[in-house]
């Protein structure tokens, strides 16, 4: 909820570009997703697409580990030319944090 209310006060040109980015239309909410994420209030279409968005787009931010799984307390970041690289299963590209610069990702 928070991210969304964050989103709303963005500049129209960046909330312009975040929703521009891919929409994996389809993969909406339902009940067992609102309660797993606490997502109740949040079913209206410009929010359910902003969680479309960022679920497709987004990256967890800092050291990722395979062997914790991933919840609704990570730090979560999308970066509108990061979202347009193809980072799929059979990727092009790795990513990767550097201590000193946390919030930044090396591509």
């Amino acid at each position: 909820k928070d991210e969304f209310k964050k989103f709303q006060k963005m500049k129209e040109k960046s909330r312009e570009d975040f929703m521009a980015l891919f929409d994996p239309v389809g993969m909406e909410l339902n009940k067992e997703w609102i309660i797993k994420w606490n997502l109740s209030g949040m079913e209206g279409p410009v929010s359910i697409k902003f969680l479309r968005i960022l679920n497709a787009n987004g990256v967890v931010i800092g050291l990722m580990r395979t062997d914790v799984p991933r919840s609704c307390n990570d730090l979560i970041g999308v970066y509108k030319q990061f979202s347009r690289i193809n980072h799929s299963c059979s990727s092009n590209v790795i990513q990767d944090w550097k201590k000193e610069t946390p919030h930044k990702i090396e591509v």
